[in-house]
């Protein structure tokens, strides 16, 4: 009885200790992520987003507040909305025609633009 109680105390102090070393934080990682902004703002480099300037003008914040209005994805206020977008997009040609994963048909080297009813879309 004496040899069990040996073994698993041995166990158990040895689970605690392993315990420890697994759960204990290490702070090295943090400590050289630190130094390397420091140096890096020291040298002059910009790290967060807050430390740069976008800036641009009306007309080019109009231009995209337009273009990102102008989706066929956004949400449709009445039927005939719907419908008009249902129709347009009846004869929309697949742009990102999928041939495998991560592989997509390069559209402008293609002799035909099929949309989806098969019809040639390119100009004659």
């Amino acid at each position: 009885m004496k040899a069990r109680w040996k073994i698993t105390t041995g166990l158990a102090a040895g689970g605690v200790l392993c315990a420890f070393l697994l759960l204990r934080s290490d702070s090295s990682e943090q400590k050289a992520l630190e130094k390397t902004r420091r140096d890096l703002r020291r040298l002059g480099f910009k790290i967060d987003l807050t430390e740069f300037n976008f800036p641009t003008s009306d007309e080019l914040r109009a231009r995209a507040a337009a273009l990102t209005n102008a989706t066929s994805f956004t949400v449709p206020r009445n039927v005939n909305d719907f419908n008009r977008r249902s129709a347009l997009l009846q004869n929309m040609p697949d742009l990102m025609a999928a041939v495998g994963s991560d592989v997509a048909l390069v559209i402008w080297k293609q002799d035909k633009l099929p949309d989806h009813s098969g019809e040639n879309l390119w100009p004659a």
